[in-house]
């Protein structure tokens, strides 16, 4: 397994693939170009997303480390005394998989930049609409869905910005 200290990581970028998808981030846990992100068959889905734990991102400044076997990709962020480790991998159902792990509970905010489009088309005028359940939601337009859910015991609040 490859493990990556926090020297350089911004220079350094990964792929997680299934058999129709992929992702593309940086070891630093950015995405800095518009080629990264999720993307299924010939559509991005995913932009990028960012998420806070106890209030605060879990940013590439608090990246510590990242461990990428080509398969997953498990990256450590720092801050106020406390280790956050996000586990990230694809399943074979093209899946999208984040897990969040702490020594102690935390509360986590989750931000998704969707952009569902074409591989040759950048920002469109497409029209989207939301379904929101208990424990997930669904954004869509006319090129596909992204679903996001929470594990079980989760509370979803949704919060415009």
């Amino acid at each position: 397994m490859e493990f990556i200290r926090k020297r350089n990581l911004w220079k350094n970028s990964y792929f997680l693939a299934a058999p129709r998808s992929f992702l593309y981030r940086y070891a630093d846990s950015g995405f800095k170009s518009k080629w990264t992100g999720f993307w299924y068959r010939e559509n991005k889905f995913l932009e990028f997303f960012a998420l806070k734990c106890q209030g605060e991102w879990l940013s590439e400044d608090r990246c510590r480390s990242l461990s990428y076997n080509g398969a997953r990709a498990v990256h450590t962020f720092r801050f106020g005394g406390r280790d956050v480790i996000q586990t990230l991998f694809l399943t074979f159902s093209d899946q999208l998989v984040v897990r969040l792990s702490s020594e102690k509970p935390m509360d986590i905010e989750l931000f998704p930049a969707v952009n569902i489009r074409k591989r040759s088309e950048n920002r469109t005028s497409r029209k989207y609409l939301t379904e929101k359940r208990r424990d997930s939601f669904s954004t869509f337009n006319e090129l596909g869905s992204l679903n996001v859910s929470f594990p079980r015991g989760s509370c979803f609040l949704e919060r415009e910005e």
